[in-house]
């Protein structure tokens, strides 16, 4: 397993390798901004999301948000790994920005594309639902402005959550 490629920008501009290869910065800042790169494996995609809640506690994130923050994520990555890459041999770049209304995401790969007209808006039938159908519902559920798009082979996935007090 290969740790995500972390980068900061925003308030924070002093930027540092880590001998893992995870570019941390050295300020007691929190940071606005988070952008991250890792490998599309089951795997970082779970250490991405230990960064994603780090990044949301020292923003003094709700707990609610964080978990919504993370379960979408989660659903958006583990679906670019197992269908955009099948074979684990692409990366996932996600920038996160955080305001104080809400949160921004953008995820984009260069694997396989997806074709949003399968998305349900609503909850499927547990007994006629193929495996799937319940990560993008949630998906779109927890999220305003959920949008994807293909430019010259890169997916990208952009979507808001309202900041919750």
């Amino acid at each position: 397993m290969t740790a995500p490629r972390e980068h900061c920008s925003g308030l924070v501009s002093n930027i540092e390798q880590s001998p893992g290869g995870i570019e941390i910065c050295d300020s007691s800042v929190p940071r606005q901004v988070l952008a991250l790169t890792c490998n599309s494996t089951l795997m970082d995609v779970r250490t991405s999301m230990i960064r994603v809640e780090r990044f949301m506690k020292a923003l003094g994130a709700s707990a609610e948000l964080t978990d919504d923050l993370n379960l979408v994520l989660s659903e958006a990555m583990t679906n670019i790994a197992r269908y955009a890459y099948p074979h684990g041999d692409g990366l996932i770049q996600c920038f996160i920005h955080k305001s104080p209304d809400t949160v921004e995401c953008i995820l984009s790969d260069q694997g396989k594309g997806f074709d949003p007209s399968k998305f349900v808006p609503h909850l499927p039938d547990p007994a006629l639902a193929p495996e799937g159908g319940f990560g993008l519902y949630l998906i779109g559920s927890l999220t305003r402005e959920l949008r994807y798009y293909r430019n010259n082979g890169v997916n990208t996935l952009r979507f808001v959550l309202p900041a919750i007090a």
